[in-house]
């Protein structure tokens, strides 16, 4: 899973913490409209919608490549964080 959706590596989480998937709905426009009305930190979102309109995928071809390292397999990462929360 090294190349996986961020949503994968949610619900992977929430396997290895024996918790069921989060879940993940997309918000109205009007909902973010609100939001972004009400609170300085949503009101940045709305000009990043476009970061959203596909899944954001973690990768690590390019630092493989560019730096010729290689990552630690991911459910050893998540279960370090699970154990850690």
């Amino acid at each position: 899973m090294s190349d996986a959706p961020l949503r994968n590596v949610v619900n992977r989480m929430a396997e290895l913490a024996g918790l069921p998937e989060p879940e993940l709905v997309p918000m109205s426009a009007l909902a973010l409209q609100e939001a972004a009305r009400t609170d300085p930190i949503m009101a940045e979102v709305p000009e990043m919608q476009y970061l959203y309109q596909r899944p954001a995928v973690m990768g690590t071809a390019l630092t493989t490549r560019t730096f010729g390292l290689t990552a630690t397999p991911l459910d050893e990462v998540l279960t370090e964080m699970v154990k850690a929360a």
